[in-house]
């Protein structure tokens, strides 16, 4: 049964939509529901809102989603190290870059090989990673990128990554590697996060979904209260936190939902159109579906 959900209001108009992707678009299947299509689009058709997506994408992994909802904004990728723009193509010109120092990312790989730890390195927008038969297929499953394989990680790394991913089904695995970055680096030289329950994404010091929101929002003019951020895990707290508006998905962990300011229903829901209607349409998702299909029929006609 769907929720009906009870928004509260938000008396700001939202001039900017942020929207994560896995868990928060995308379905565990790697579908977009036909809904959230069509309310994105017709925020696209029918508002002076822009719409953006923030994802730990890669961004060629990121960019069919874009080109679904028929986006021309910029993509915020890699967890906020890069922003690519994307109505040029086929250049789709990198105009944010906060990467992973070489020097750290050589030890981090070093150290991964050392202790039997599955990592994934990204060099201009390919993934490499060490043959892993699990690893391997699960993160193909949930990218669709083919993954170049190689035994040395170390020779790749010819200039600084986006970000480096740990992928480890144990969390003791994933506790030991963050009381490894901690203790041997600190979060002044390095920056970790969780985007699933078995990947730590790493990234250099600072970088994060908000501030390339940030970094986009101040060129474009638009205020803190004047965005919308909506997302379901940790790697999406720093947007849900510092957005005007920050939505968490019913679907994502309790300790999420409880530091964001609203909570919407869960994906399978439609959760995130009912959210994105209510608060940028203006009225509620049925009220937003039967328009979209009156315009249709006419059009038809």
């Amino acid at each position: 049964m769907t929720t009906q959900p009870n928004f509260p209001a938000y008396p700001h108009p939202i001039q900017l939509v942020v929207c994560d992707l896995d868990g928060t678009l995308v379905q565990k299947d790697l579908t977009v529901s036909p809904t959230v299509i069509a309310v994105i689009k017709r925020i696209n058709t029918t508002t002076p809102t822009k719409v953006v997506l923030a994802t730990g994408r890669m961004f060629p992994s990121a960019l069919p989603y874009a080109q679904l909802f028929e986006l021309t904004n910029p993509i915020i990728t890699y967890q906020g190290s890069t922003v690519h723009e994307i109505d040029h193509p086929p250049t789709y010109q990198r105009i944010f870059y906060n990467p992973v120092p070489l020097e750290i990312a050589k030890k981090l790989v070093a150290y991964c090989a050392e202790n039997d730890i599955h990592i994934n390195c990204y060099v201009n927008d390919i993934l490499y990673s060490r043959p892993h038969e699990l690893y391997v297929q699960e993160y193909k499953n949930t990218s669709s990128i083919e993954p170049s394989l190689t035994e040395n990680l170390d020779s790749i790394l010819t200039e600084a990554p986006p970000k480096l991913v740990v992928i480890n089904n144990d969390p003791a695995v994933l506790e030991k590697m963050k009381a490894y970055l901690a203790e041997t680096f600190g979060k002044e030289v390095i920056s970790w996060c969780q985007s699933r329950h078995n990947f730590l994404e790493i990234t250099a010091p600072h970088v994060s979904k908000w501030n390339a929101v940030s970094f986009l929002a101040q060129q474009w003019g638009i205020a803190p209260e004047n965005i919308l951020c909506l997302g379901d895990e940790e790697n999406d707290l720093s947007m849900l936190t510092q957005a005007g508006l920050g939505i968490a998905m019913g679907n994502g962990p309790v300790a999420i939902q409880q530091q964001a300011k609203v909570i919407a229903p869960p994906i399978s829901e439609d959760g995130n159109a009912q959210a994105l209607a209510h608060y940028v349409l203006g009225t509620p998702l049925s009220a937003v579906l039967a328009k979209i299909e009156q315009e249709t029929t006419a059009y038809v006609r």
